[in-house]
């Protein structure tokens, strides 16, 4: 991570929050309602989906399934995560790390996860005030991979996007950053989505948030 930073956008699902294990439990349990034996040959897509941060339509890209089951695979879904959502718990170590980074920088969160989500997280975990700006895909116009979501960070905390650093877990977290122009870090849990996204860019890597909020500390100006 390169010197300079003077602002952080965290991704949230996956970063923040311990999500993607009970997103990927959801879409499981879905795809056994509508399929039943037959929904396992459809597990590696929709898994090579959700892990590479495809939201909306995109969760059936190169998916054999018939447009005609998407909805009910979609209903299924959500009436899932609705009822678990609640409980996901913070990543190991992130609401510490939080709460002592932020006292250094300016803290964002820049999400495909729906604001009640977030918002109902933050709440629970007393790290509402933590983060000065949360933009989710709703509120741009043209949702990740594209610059939008940071510029528009950048512009609430009148920084070039150059200074902000993002932190993600999805290919289209980090073909955001550079679209933006800013500084990217890899929080990986899973190698999946770096392997997608032919390796990473070389950009740097960390496993645990203990590490992010060292590596973090090192990029102050």
């Amino acid at each position: 991570m390169r010197a300079g930073v003077r602002a952080i956008a965290f991704d949230f699902d996956g970063v923040v929050v311990d999500s993607m294990p009970v997103h990927w439990a959801c879409w499981r349990d879905a795809l056994e309602s509508v399929f039943g034996l037959q929904a396992e040959r459809h597990h590696e897509a929709i898994r090579r989906n959700l892990f590479s941060g495809r939201a909306g339509p995109g969760m059936f890209e190169g998916a054999e399934i018939l447009s005609e089951a998407h909805g009910a695979l979609r209903t299924h879904k959500d009436t899932l995560w609705l009822e678990r959502a609640p409980d996901v718990p913070l990543m190991p170590g992130a609401g510490e790390a939080l709460v002592a980074l932020s006292a250094r920088y300016p803290l964002a969160i820049a999400t495909t996860a729906r604001r009640t989500f977030v918002d109902g997280i933050l709440s629970r975990e007393g790290l509402a005030s933590v983060f000065r700006v949360i933009v989710t895909n709703a509120d741009v116009s043209r949702p990740k991979p594209a610059a939008d979501i940071l510029l528009m960070i950048a512009g609430e905390f009148a920084l070039p996007a150059s200074e902000i650093a993002m932190v993600g877990d999805t290919a289209f977290d980090r073909q955001m950053a550079a679209a933006a122009g800013s500084p990217f870090l890899w929080f990986e849990t899973d190698p999946l989505p770096r392997s997608m996204d032919g390796g990473g860019g070389g950009n740097p890597v960390v496993t645990d948030w203990p590490a992010l909020a060292r590596m973090l500390d090192g990029a102050r100006p």
